[in-house]
């Protein structure tokens, strides 16, 4: 730390404004008192010297700051030993640099919070980070100030306004003593603070007046106020009354507007502050020399300027060159403003901007609302229009020209229309908005192509502006055209013989005529722009015209303005015109217009089909003139994108067709089969037509496929012949597909034909059962589809054959026998659930459809030679064989799983034993034995339950003790003299016996569902005679937890000794689950009983032992420990258990976990130097998570979770469960963070802390001060945690003056 009197002495040394003689001001090229002469070389002589003796005095305090300190205990062990020279151990380096960082290498723990010396060779190497202890402690005293005026009723007003007033006082006179001080942001903050405390005397003042209005005295206060701040503001050096005085005075006319009786008039008042605003921006830079250099350190722009800085684009000052250096003669000579550069003001700067920006949107807000509303002087509102416009023009050159521009544009276009409605104010609605769209059309045009605009305006934005105006103007018509397409399609839904009129809604062609005006006057800024505007310019608005008068034609056509034939023949004109114009090249035309046009053209066209498919009788003659105009559109789009029209077109013939057997009398599954029919048949014909280009015919197949699929869905409900022609029309175009050569046949459409061949034939066969078999034909339609299945199966190798033979390639024809393959077996899967579900066929029928599957799946497997198949057999069989059993009416679930299980299992190891891989086989069978035991047990069956779990108990600690001794086996053959029979045998089953262990494990969780079971009086607690207290419950559950969570664990060691595989053997989850299980067992068995809350308790504070037990072990490298994130969380589900039945408070749970944590995080810090693994390991700010705290570093990732935790539960609580020792408890906690993160360069506590003081302030008035915390006590703690920041910063800042805010924030770890 720097001392006192170096600080004044360097301070003075380096201060060139003053005579090195006298002390007096320098205002020339002479001191003005004692005549010293400062032109001369012996002047220059003087200035290298002061300059030396500071910078000497500067090394010298980086040299003392580098001594290292001795502890007491060392110093006495040092003194007691013989010489007592000699050197000490345990010597921790103020300097110390990286090493004691927190989870850096240093073997000593006290290390890991021993500070460290300021980044950069400018700062002291304690320099505290005082600015922001000085805004936390100003902070606090404010708020004390603000419940000491607002919640203490005991003093009178008066009273209260008078300490309040002396208060402020007071802290003005301190700020200016500290800013003659040079401790600038010290006096800058308690400048804020008085800047509160006179805020709070105003309010009271104006509270106690009551013969004048409120706001007007507000008003005046504050101006007088302001002015007062700028009169003194230079004078005292304080940048932040300067800021306060020029917002207040700005702000100071907007008050007006609340003043009684302002009504019409009120946005004038903002219109004043505007303007200012404006002219406080205008006089800012004649204020720059009454201030000192913003870059001076420790000033406040100074700190916000180098926070915002990045530290890579810091420049840092060139050493200065005494070969040209020159002597500072006056503040007119040349070093003049590199000494004394002129304040920018950019906090003032943007702060008026804003308060410009405020004002101007509230008038345009206002104006918004009442002419909405139609309520208000227009004329005012005419007066505020243009003179927003004007003062946006004025602002342009200030900055934000683009944001000004656009509010001009605004204002500017809604001038007229206010005009407009001034002159007119009584017509109706509709044409009220025809009027809106002209005047706000002659605005855009005025400003967007015939007036000039101020230099520095952005005629783009205006013109942006305006037309957004236009936009809203344009809105009521858009939403009637939008009204005319929905209620097209409203008709459409309803369509009948007889359609009844079209609704026409009041002032429809008002609507047409606002659009036709906004595409007018659109077009009219495109054509008067001439030359003034860029080509981009007005293409953007010849664009922009196109889409109000597409919607004035959508409008028309669909709206019931006119007649249904007159509407279509406009709408096809229309799009027809549109497609032919665009056909020909237009040089100036963009492309984005061309793409609009041809978007409207198709448009226009497909609301014509519309209207025409309202109205039955209209649509065959409508729908032919449709596809003829889709032959125009066509024309007029790229080849490449032809097909789509096609797909359209095909589509829409088969909505035509589908329209004319309605006509006929045909309706329901008919119709819908015979079109799907038709459609398909189509795209059959078309596959063997040549001449059809590629895209075109894929766009027909995949139109046809659409109603197909709609068939097939309705088959579920209804099966009959017409629903068999689609299907076997599908078949037939499967074939073809399989077979086709021509182009556009693409590997994915012949695959999905083959995929979907057999299911077609399938379907095709159901149906005609159902037409054909007066009874329900599941039990013979099902088995005729099993043999079918069963009959395709052996063929797809044939198959394959021959469509190699045909040409179409090896691999595709491979790989369409496996789509082949994989249709038939979806189509025996469905075979199988229907023979399920449906009560015609039930078991029986099951079980001969899975025999036939199971032989057709032998044969395939055999001529095939296709191992899945096999399985499909083997799977096949044995469903045939349980559906014979339930048949039968055999009910034990156990007697489904475990002979399959077990056999499985004996497979396994037996090809195991062999050589062979048998790990599958044994994992199948595990767990089909283990898994559905689990799923039995957890419904809660009373009579099966103790049995159950007993054997999967039984079997998990059998199982984990024959995995224990395998391991040791292991371990023995490893060694010298081991038996070769006995360790290949060993060996063999280490994959077989993993998969046991694994099993083993998941048996063990029979314990917990039977716990939780028990807890929820499920389970075994229907068996006893009586239910269980709250502590024998809380045994039980616990026992039983730790039975179950006992043997998995075994399992769990086990598995580590006999995987094969490493990445298991060293996985840090194998005992993750039994912590969860014995844990998760005895939540449930809580209850409102100390012994259940206690216990639940003890049980979290052992999880939080183990936890850092675990962070111990991670943090000396141990990539084997359980996660410690894991363990917290059971803990914390632990703490929110015992915390549910309300009767203790949370900070008995929070603390514990907080400490804890922290307690898991500074192991990284104690055991760092033990670990050469995890010295050796790759560290950053945040490691893994499951690493933690083995590879973290820094105090944000070792300290900031476990403070986060101490801190969060209070925090919250003081919201829901308000007490005032709750409060000050937090705020001591955070107070002490804060010390804490100062005095140890640590980051994570600091900030914290900061964070914390103003959140629980902000929950504190939530609750209301006075209900739930009492206020004389809160505010006195404020008050003094405030006092003591202050006093603590102010004292810092005397110390380290040349600290900047970024080094001070990279200092902190």
């Amino acid at each position: 730390m720097t001392a006192p009197w170096a600080a004044d002495a360097i301070s003075r040394l380096d201060d060139d404004t003053r005579c090195p003689v006298c002390g007096t001001g320098v205002t020339g090229s002479s001191c003005t008192v004692c005549g010293a002469d400062f032109r001369g070389p012996e002047a220059l002589g003087v200035w290298r010297a002061s300059r030396d003796a500071a910078e000497a005095l500067r090394r010298r305090e980086l040299l003392v700051a580098g001594l290292p300190r001795v502890r007491p205990a060392d110093r006495d062990a040092r003194a007691g030993a013989p010489g007592g020279t000699g050197q000490v151990r345990g010597v921790d380096s103020v300097a110390g640099g990286a090493g004691g960082e927190v989870g850096g290498s240093s073997p000593s723990p006290s290390a890991m919070l021993s500070p460290r010396p300021a980044a950069g060779g400018d700062s002291g190497g304690d320099a505290p980070l005082q600015s922001l202890l000085s805004l936390a402690g100003a902070g606090l005293v404010g708020t004390a100030a603000i419940v000491f005026s607002f919640f203490t009723p005991d003093l009178l007003e008066a009273a209260r306004t008078a300490i309040v007033a002396a208060t402020g006082a007071l802290f003005a006179l301190g700020a200016v003593v500290l800013a003659r001080r040079r401790l600038r942001f010290s006096a800058e903050t308690v400048a804020g603070l008085a800047l509160v405390f006179v805020a709070l005397a105003a309010h009271g003042l104006v509270t106690a007046v009551t013969g004048m209005d409120p706001w007007l005295l507000g008003a005046l206060l504050i101006a007088a106020a302001s002015g007062t701040l700028l009169a003194f503001a230079g004078r005292a050096g304080l940048r932040l009354w300067l800021w306060a005085g020029a917002v207040g005075l700005s702000l100071a006319p907007a008050m007006l507007a609340g003043v009684a009786g302002a009504g019409d008039w009120a946005p004038l008042a903002f219109i004043a502050a505007a303007f200012v605003a404006r002219g406080e921006v205008a006089l800012l830079p004649r204020l720059g020399a009454r201030f000192p250099d913003l870059r001076a350190e420790g000033s406040a722009a100074a700190i916000v300027e180098d926070a915002a800085t990045p530290p890579g684009a810091r420049k840092e000052p060139a050493p200065a060159d005494p070969a040209r250096e020159e002597l500072p003669s006056s503040p007119s000579a040349e070093t003049a403003p590199t000494r004394r550069p002129t304040a920018p003001f950019a906090v003032e700067r943007g702060s008026l901007i804003a308060v410009q920006a405020f004002a101007i949107a509230t008038v345009l807000a206002i104006s918004a609302g009442r002419l909405v509303l139609f309520s208000g002087g227009v004329p005012v509102l005419a007066l505020a229009a243009v003179l927003v416009c004007v003062h946006a023009l004025l602002s342009a050159r200030q900055g934000a020209a683009a944001g000004w521009s656009i509010v001009a544009g605004v204002a500017g276009s809604g001038a007229p229309v206010l005009v407009a409605l001034s002159v007119a104010p009584g017509m109706s609605v509709p044409w009220f908005l025809v009027i809106c769209a002209a005047g706000v059309g002659l605005g855009l045009v005025l400003l967007g192509a015939v007036l000039p605009l101020p230099r520095g305006v952005r005629p783009v934005a205006v013109a942006a502006g305006a037309t957004g105006v236009l936009a809203v103007a344009l809105l009521p018509g858009v939403m009637f055209a939008a009204f005319a397409g929905v209620t097209t399609l409203s008709r459409l839904a309803v369509r009948s013989e007889s359609p009844a009129a079209v609704p026409v809604p009041e002032g429809g062609w008002a609507f047409v005529a606002s659009l036709a005006i906004g595409a007018a006057a659109l077009g009219g800024v495109a054509v008067l722009s001439g030359r003034r505007r860029s080509a981009m310019f007005r293409r953007t608005f010849a664009t922009l015209a196109i889409l109000p008068a597409a919607l004035a034609v959508l409008a028309v056509g669909g709206s019931g303005l006119l007649s249904a034939w007159l509407r279509i023949g406009i709408l096809l004109a229309a799009g027809v015109a549109i497609a032919l114009a665009v056909r020909v090249p237009r040089p100036r035309v963009g492309e984005l217009a061309r793409v609009l046009l041809i978007l409207v053209a198709h448009l226009d066209v497909l609301l014509a089909a519309l209207v025409g498919a309202a109205d039955p009788v209209l649509m065959p003659l409508a729908g032919t003139v449709t596809i003829a105009a889709l032959f125009a559109l066509g024309a007029a789009l790229p080849p490449g994108w032809r097909f789509w029209l096609v797909g359209v077109g095909f589509g829409y013939a088969l909505v035509v067709l589908a329209a004319a057997l309605g006509q006929a009398g045909l309706g329901g599954v008919a119709l819908l089969s015979l079109t799907a029919t038709a459609g398909l048949l189509a795209v059959a014909v078309i596959t063997v037509l040549p001449f059809v280009p590629a895209r075109s015919w894929l766009a027909a197949l995949v139109v046809a496929a659409a109603p197909f699929a709609i068939g097939v869905a309705q088959v579920v409900v209804e099966r009959s012949g017409w629903t068999a022609l689609p299907t076997a029309a599908m078949a037939v175009l499967a074939v073809l597909l399989m077979a086709t050569g021509r182009d556009g046949a693409v590997p994915a459409v012949r695959l999905l034909a083959a995929a979907v061949l057999v299911p077609s034939l399938a379907v095709s066969v159901l149906c005609l059962g159902a037409q054909l078999l007066p009874t329900s034909a599941s039990p013979v339609v099902l088995p005729l589809i099993a043999a079918l299945v069963a009959g395709v199966l052996p063929c797809t190798r044939r198959i394959r054959v021959v469509l190699a033979e045909r040409g179409v390639g090896r691999i595709l024809a491979a790989q369409l026998q496996h789509a082949l393959e994989a249709g038939a077996l979806l189509t025996g899967a469905l075979a199988v659930l229907l023979a399920v579900v449906r009560p015609a066929a039930g078991f029986g029928t099951a079980c001969l459809v899975l025999a036939v599957l199971a032989a057709g799946a032998g044969i395939a497997a055999i001529t095939t030679r296709r191992r899945h198949l096999r399985a499909v057999a083997a799977a096949a069989a044995t469903g045939a064989l349980w559906s014979a059993c339930a048949a039968a009416g055999v009910t034990l679930a156990e007697a489904y799983l475990l002979p399959p299980s077990l056999v499985a299992i004996a497979l396994g190891i037996v090809r195991a034993l062999r050589g062979g891989r048998g790990g599958a086989l044994v994992a199948a069978g595990a767990g089909g034995a283990v898994l559905p035991m689990l799923v039995l047990i957890s419904m809660g069956d009373a009579a099966g339950s103790v049995w159950r779990t007993a054997l999967l108990i039984a079997a998990s600690w059998g199982i984990a003790a024959a995995g224990l001794l395998l391991r040791r086996r292991l371990r023995t053959d490893d060694g010298a003299g081991a038996a070769e029979g006995a360790s290949i045998v060993a060996r063999r089953l280490r994959s077989a016996g993993s998969w046991l262990c694994a099993a083993a494990m998941a048996a063990g969780l029979a314990g917990t569902s039977q716990a939780i079971l028990l807890a929820r009086g499920r389970g075994v607690a229907p068996l006893l005679p009586e239910s269980l207290p709250p502590a024998p419950l809380f045994l039980a559950c616990l026992a039983l937890s730790a039975a179950g969570g006992t043997g998995m664990a075994m399992a769990a060691a086990g598995l580590r000794g006999i995987a094969s595989d490493a990445a298991v053997r060293g996985s840090r989850w194998l005992f993750v689950p039994a912590a969860l299980a014995v844990t998760a067992g005895v939540w449930p068995a809580i209850r409102r009983d100390w012994f259940s809350i206690w216990g639940m308790w003890a049980l979290m504070i052992v999880v939080l032992a183990a936890l850092v037990i675990a962070a111990r072990r991670a943090a000396r490298g141990d990539r084997a420990a359980v996660p410690v994130w894991v363990l917290f969380g059971l803990a914390f589900v632990t703490a929110v258990v015992a915390w549910s039945p309300r009767d203790l408070r949370v900070e008995w749970f929070s603390l514990p976990l907080g400490l804890f944590l922290l307690a898991a995080g500074m192991q990284a810090g104690s055991a760092r130097a033990a670990s050469t693994a995890a010295a050796s390991a790759p560290a950053g700010p945040f490691a893994g998570l499951h690493d933690w705290p083995g590879r973290a570093r820094g105090s944000w990732a070792l300290l900031g979770p476990g403070i986060v935790v101490t801190l969060l539960a209070s925090v919250v609580s003081t919201f829901t469960d308000p007490l005032t020792w709750r409060a000050i408890l937090v705020m001591g906690l955070a107070l002490v963070a804060i010390l804490v993160g100062a005095t140890r360069r640590l980051a994570a506590p600091f900030l914290i802390g900061l964070i914390v003081l103003p959140i629980e302030n902000v929950f504190v008035f939530a609750v209301q001060i006075g209900r739930g915390i009492e206020s004389m006590p809160w505010w006195i703690t404020l008050a003094v945690m405030g006092a003591v920041l202050l006093i603590i910063a102010t004292t810092a800042e005397r110390r380290a003056e040349h600290a900047t805010m970024t080094a001070r924030l990279r200092d902190l770890r």
